[in-house]
């Protein structure tokens, strides 16, 4: 994976907001713009942005039923997620260190999210 791909799926998810729509919709597997705004608290501008930052990365998809757009988790998203983690232990593991994989992972987590980014992980059972 290229920098400016990693930098791309990165400032994807790099959002609270962004954050918190992927944990819902990853339980809830299927919600309308107005179910996510409502129950996340957000207005419907800020979901309807995000949802689209996250469908352009390839982390959402859509579809339409009765009228309605239902937007779900793409499949191919835990692809994605698995290439982000891969890139950049492979960037940290670079450097001089005594840690395991395991520890760099979690530094690099802890480092660069806030703890919405631990429960989607936990969602995906990546921290069962």
């Amino acid at each position: 994976m290229g920098l400016a791909r990693l930098e791309y799926l990165l400032k994807a998810v790099g959002y609270k907001a962004r954050l918190e729509l992927l944990g819902f919709l990853l339980e809830a597997r299927e919600a309308t713009l107005q179910e996510l705004s409502e129950v996340l608290e957000m207005p419907f501008k800020t979901v309807s942005r995000n949802l689209k930052v996250l469908q352009r990365a390839g982390f959402v998809k859509s579809r339409i039923e009765k009228g309605r757009s239902l937007y779900s988790i793409s499949r191919d998203s835990i692809h994605r997620w698995n290439l982000v983690l891969l890139a950049l232990i492979k960037d940290a593991k670079r450097r001089p260190t005594t840690k395991t994989t395991g520890e760099i992972v979690s530094d690099l987590i802890t480092a660069s999210f806030e703890p919405t980014f631990n429960n989607f992980l936990k969602a995906l059972s990546f921290d069962k």
